[in-house]
């Protein structure tokens, strides 16, 4: 007898190795999806920087305000206002005074990254950006240097 076609356990088979090529693609997907989102963090505080330098040339962040929320800082006036790529998170700017104590003669603008967590990436008012696992505050604005290697 000369038989056609696949038995049930053959397609069975096929249709368990595609779905555990499925997952894989799936997982790897989710992992460049979160580098994307880094990408464009990284991207914003660049362009945050810029602004910043624009903005204030002399010097003083007087009239900067520093915090979290992003409608009423300095990160809503950037065109186009930014705003995290993962909606649970925010960027935020610290503003504090230099190495002589002069009030709010620097800064500092940070966001946590999606990959990997626990770490954030940082830009400053003395032109450094660099991805850290600690956070910079009012009384030291600037990007501080990781205590560990990422």
């Amino acid at each position: 007898m000369n038989r056609k076609g696949f038995t049930l356990i053959e397609l069975l088979i096929v249709i368990a190795i595609i779905g555990i090529l499925s997952s894989l693609a799936i997982v790897s997907l989710s992992s460049a999806r979160d580098k994307a989102k880094d990408a464009q963090i990284k991207s914003d505080l660049s362009q945050f920087r810029t602004y910043m330098t624009i903005t204030y040339s002399n010097g003083e962040f007087d009239n900067a305000t520093p915090g979290l929320d992003q409608s009423t800082n300095e990160f809503s006036l950037v065109s186009p206002a930014l705003s995290h790529p993962d909606s649970s998170m925010d960027y935020a700017i610290v503003i504090g005074p230099d190495e002589n104590g002069t009030a709010n003669r620097r800064w500092a603008a940070y966001a946590p990254l999606l990959d990997p967590a626990g770490e954030y990436f940082c830009a400053d008012s003395a032109g450094t950006a660099f991805q850290t696992n600690t956070l910079p505050t009012a009384e030291s604005p600037v990007c501080p240097i990781p205590t560990s290697t990422p």
